[in-house]
């Protein structure tokens, strides 16, 4: 899988981000769907026309997830004079990029420009209208239930990866704060050990030093004693 990512990995051109070589290659396929869409009549505009349209239509999508809200603006905008003079296609791949624009804007856009990237999904149900593919209410009830779903669930997972990240962080500073608090426990502990060798060896030492006089005046009597005997043994035997 590690040899994968540069497939998924976002791209920079300077200082701006681009489309990974992943959403070109969606993007690139959607847009073979579309034209062949194109070639077989599935549209009623002029070929050529139709095919330059779907090209400008589908392109936005590589950027999804860069500019979603540019993205979905471009392609809205750019159908609507045709869905209005010719009337709307009926697109596999028209359908499949209104829902991957639409998951993009709830998943990647800034939430001060949401709004607008939603205004320009429930434009693009509009033209559908305008072109005669939804033919009543119940399409049009069906179609909002697919794109607000498809909003709802990009708001969903970019809140849920908001939160995995939360707690991410929050893990990794209780972990910060246990190691630093363990570290300072073992200096602590250092310095209690350094301070109680520090009281000891200096007693010891002095308890060391006091020893041989101590000693010496315990026995010197005792090295005393047999001389005095001795002295007392010999005036005994002068005397007799």
């Amino acid at each position: 899988m590690k040899h994968l990512r540069w497939l998924t990995r976002d791209r920079t051109l300077g200082a701006r981000r681009e489309p990974s070589v992943l959403d070109w290659l969606f993007a690139c396929a959607l847009l073979a769907l579309a034209l062949v869409e194109v070639a077989s009549g599935a549209f009623p505009g002029p070929v050529t026309l139709t095919a330059v349209l779907q090209v400008i239509t589908i392109i936005p999508v590589a950027f999804r997830r860069v500019a979603p809200v540019v993205a979905i603006t471009v392609a809205a905008l750019v159908t609507l004079p045709y869905s209005v003079v010719y009337g709307a296609g009926n697109s596999l791949a028209g359908a499949v990029a209104f829902l991957m624009l639409a998951y993009a804007v709830g998943r990647y856009a800034d939430w001060r420009v949401l709004p607008v990237g939603i205004a320009m999904g429930l434009l693009m149900i509009i033209e559908l209208w305008i072109g005669g593919r939804l033919a009543g209410l119940a399409d049009i009830a069906y179609l909002l239930i697919f794109y607000g779903a498809a909003v709802g669930l990009g708001v969903a997972l970019r809140a849920q990866v908001r939160r995995s990240t939360e707690l991410a962080a929050a893990a990794d500073r209780a972990q910060h704060e246990q190691e630093a608090t363990a570290q300072a426990a073992v200096h602590e502990e250092r310095a209690r050990i350094a301070r109680e060798l520090h009281d000891v060896v200096p007693t010891t030492w002095g308890s060391s030093s006091s020893r041989p006089a101590a000693h010496g005046a315990c026995w010197r009597p005792t090295r005393i004693a047999p001389a005095r005997r001795f002295g007392r043994s010999r005036r005994r035997a002068a005397r007799r």
